[in-house]
């Protein structure tokens, strides 16, 4: 029955809710959402996966679950808050997603192989009333023929609405020109004055 504690007699495999456990511990709660309950009388509950060289731990422990290969809330975890702070390399993140180290680097890479076809962007956005995307600007790494740019500019949505700077993989720098030819070349569409300087 389903509802009994089910061992198959072949291969060892445990079923709850079902009869025909296709791995070593198969749990079926049919509609229930909630598969199965681990729980500690304590600040600290911890689940183990070991695999034969190695040892890691979901730990539920005072308001955070941390993923890793420590027992407790470790900086050498994934640490995820409460309110929903991330921290990698911290275990009390204070914003969304928060990275502590020593010379850290961050890496936003395109699976594209060809450097003109590739593109890899960090945006920071604003929302809609309907909390849609809204205007934006993106950090871009920006694949030509001839090499990679770094180019940061204003979007509506996906529409270009002001060209920002432009760094070209020659070390040319644009202003309002995404193809500066110059060391630094500033463009304007309409009007005298390019730049001030006070």
């Amino acid at each position: 029955s389903t509802n009994n504690l089910n061992i198959n007699s072949t291969n060892g495999n445990v079923g709850i809710g079902t009869v025909t456990p296709t791995v070593r511990f198969h749990v079926n709660s049919s509609t229930s959402d909630t598969v199965a309950l681990f729980q500690s009388s304590d600040s600290t509950a911890r689940i183990k996966i070991s695999d034969n060289d190695t040892d890691n731990y979901i730990v539920s422990n005072n308001s955070t679950l941390s993923l890793g290969a420590n027992n407790t809330t470790h900086t050498g975890n994934l640490n995820i808050a409460s309110d929903g702070n991330v921290g990698i390399g911290i275990s009390d993140p204070q914003s969304k997603l928060e990275v502590l180290a020593a010379d850290p680097v961050l890496t936003v890479r395109d699976t594209e192989a060809t450097v003109a076809n590739a593109s890899a962007t960090l945006r920071l956005a604003e929302s809609s009333a309907t909390n849609t995307l809204n205007g934006h600007f993106d950090l871009k790494f920006a694949g030509s023929a001839s090499g990679g740019d770094l180019d940061i500019s204003r979007y509506n949505n996906t529409s270009l609405v002001a060209q920002g700077v432009r760094i070209k993989h020659d070390g040319n720098v644009g202003i309002g020109t995404n193809n500066p030819t110059l060391p630094l070349h500033i463009y304007r569409a309409s009007g005298n004055v390019y730049a001030k300087v006070q």
